[in-house]
């Protein structure tokens, strides 16, 4: 039951950003961005299971192609590595958008300004609570989230 509470308090935090803001920009098309964490994590292990999990069903073998395109290509040099990373970032941040019914703009840089909700709400995924323990915890979250 706390579970269903936590998932409707992050929704709100997110519905109230967007709320607040007027729009909110993709988390997942940054370099810092989960989908791109995943990716990383997919050419680590030479395997696109970490990756899939963003993309549409019907995605999969474009997603397992350029996997294997990117993993040749990154043993010729340094160079080579970095723009095939990229690439396969680039290909698997597109079909996730895709997949969402969103344009794709290309990959955002790391250090943007996502707001506050969305730094807020990662770090109570990463804890896994919602509940702020201390009076410095409490005002931090208050400011970060503007209630």
């Amino acid at each position: 039951m706390i579970g269903n509470y936590r998932i409707i308090f992050l929704c709100l935090i997110l519905a109230l950003s967007c709320w607040m803001t007027g729009r909110l920009d993709a988390h997942c098309d940054g370099m810092v961005g989960p989908v791109v964490k995943a990716a990383q994590q997919a050419l680590t292990a030479g395997n696109a299971n970490a990756v899939l999990i963003w993309v549409q069903k019907k995605d999969e073998g474009e997603v397992k192609r350029a996997l294997e395109q990117t993993l040749a290509v990154r043993k010729l040099s340094p160079e080579a590595a970095g723009l095939a990373d990229r690439y396969f970032f680039e290909t698997v941040v597109r079909l996730h958008r895709a997949g969402e019914g969103e344009p794709y703009s290309g990959l955002k840089p790391a250090g943007r300004d996502l707001g506050p909700a969305i730094p807020a709400a990662e770090r109570a995924l990463e804890s896994g609570s919602v509940v702020c323990s201390g009076r410095g915890r409490r005002e931090r979250s208050r400011n970060e989230l503007a209630i």
